[in-house]
Parts: structure tokens; sequence; C-alpha cells
């Protein structure tokens, strides 16, 4: 079934639109110290490109177009890949939109802050591998303790051999269906009144059968049970592919996490291909 393009949410190539598209986290930002010398980690010149400005040291941000209560597609095209074109440590993907990366701390000095316990709050493709990666902070990539998960695509390589992604395109499909409101999770748990005959009453399933259960609950309270959001990639026009990635019901960013001095990667499209749930 062929989607629709609504006009729910603009596309980010609108060059009328002069609005941040993007986020830093709060790790991938100059620190003051004389090191830095006030020097931004990033550049956002054109408008909808991000490129990094140091070497060896990941640094992460987020779009500022929340995915959320519906079906979207988000598309990435590589400008510039440090390490010989390789895209070591660059990974392209989403970010849950209440990772405590993304919030700004008011923590006295010498005092952690206190994050929200997500095990995992980023979720990318690895353009160096090719595969999945699953971190639970969006600074931290491959070889800074995120999960190398499935293969997701073969590794580009140019006529020399070498890898090489400039030029890549990466697109994103999201499904975040809405959540159900208040009332309708307080009128899945009501108790019901049945009447005497033996097939009326109440059925307790299995673990395994549990999806028969969700379906029992929503006939008797005309209530839909939330499903999980799914995420899917393609690589440079080719088949999506879906992973068994489960999207959180808050919404998603879009997400970048960069590395080598030179790294440059541009959202071209950020739109809603289907109405809420």
């Amino acid at each position: 079934m062929a989607l629709s393009v609504t006009a729910a949410m603009p596309e980010v190539r609108d060059s009328e639109n002069t609005a941040p598209v993007w986020v830093p986290g709060a790790k991938s930002k100059p620190l003051g110290d004389p090191f830095d010398d006030g020097v931004p980690y990033f550049i956002f010149e054109p408008l909808h490109s991000v490129r990094h400005t140091r070497h060896g040291k990941a640094d992460a941000v987020r779009g500022t177009n929340l995915i959320v209560d519906g079906h979207f597609r988000v598309e990435y095209t590589v400008c510039s890949a440090t390490h010989g074109g390789s895209g070591f440590g660059i990974v392209v993907g989403v970010t849950d939109a209440e990772a405590p990366a993304w919030i700004e701390t008011t923590t006295k000095p010498g005092e952690k802050p206190k994050l929200r316990g997500k095990s995992c709050v980023a979720w990318g493709l690895c353009l160096s591998s090719g595969r999945l990666i699953t971190t639970h902070d969006p600074h931290k990539g491959r070889f800074d303790g995120a999960s190398v998960g499935e293969e997701l695509t073969a590794r580009k390589r140019s006529k020399a051999g070498e890898s090489t992604i400039t030029g890549m395109t990466i697109a994103i499909e999201c499904d975040i269906p809405a959540h159900n409101s208040l009332e309708d999770e307080i009128s899945s748990k009501r108790s019901y009144t049945h009447t005497l005959h033996p097939l009326d009453g109440p059925r307790n399933f299995p673990l395994h059968m549990e999806s028969l259960q969700e379906r029992s609950v929503h006939a008797l309270t005309g209530s839909p049970v939330t499903k999980p959001g799914w995420l899917s990639f393609s690589v440079d026009g080719g088949e999506m592919v879906r992973t068994r990635v489960q999207l959180p019901a808050c919404g998603v960013y879009p997400w970048v996490l960069l590395t080598g001095d030179g790294d440059e990667v541009t959202m071209t499209s950020c739109k809603k291909l289907s109405p809420d749930f």
C-alpha cells in the first residue's frame, strides 16, 4: 500500500527556513579550557550540513525535527569523509528524544548529573562497517562502548579496492505509533462484569500468547494497544532493510556522530510519510 506524503512536516531542504537544524550534545561543546581556545566543534554551513572541526574525538549532534506519532523518512548525504574516505567514526541515525545527552544539566561543580536510566538512546548506521550501531550515549561510537549489530549494507569500495563513502546517501524510515492517552490506559485496566457463560469469563494467557491477551483487552475496552515503533535503513537507493530496533514512544530526533576533522554530513530531507495513527 503506497504511502502519501503529507504537508504536516516540511522538508529541511526548504531554502526559506533559516532556523537552526542541528543541536550539539552537552558533551560536544567547547568547555572553555586552554585546549579548546573557544573554537566550535562543528560548523553548520550550509544550513542543513554539519561539519566536524576536531580530530580523534567523537562529537554528536541531533536534528531539531521531532519524529513522533507517524511514519517518517530522513535522508542523509555524506559530503566529506576523512580517514581516506572510509567513513571511520561516522554514524548516522536517530536518537531518543529524552536522552540525557540532549538535556542541559545545572549541577554544581564536582557534582555528577542525575541521568535517566535508559540502556540505549541512539541507533544508527556505522558507515565504515555497514553495521547497525546501538549506544547508551549518543557521543559514544563503535570503539567507545557502543554495540555493533547486524550488517545493514556491504562496505562501498572504490576501483582501487579502498573503502569510500563520500557521496553516499542514507535513507532512514521510522514508524512510531501514537501512544494511548491516559484515559485509554485507565480504561484498559478496568475490571469488567462478566455473565455466567463459561466462554465469557476472563482468560489468562501464557507468555508466548500475550498478543492474544492484548487483543482480548482491546475487544473489551475498544482502546488500541500501542505497538512498538520500528526502524529501517536504505543505502544509495537500495532496498529498505528493517531492523529489530523498537523505537521509544516519546519520539526520536535525527542523529549524527562525527570523529574526523572535516567529516561532513547533510540532512537533505526529513518528512512525514503518513498521518498520525
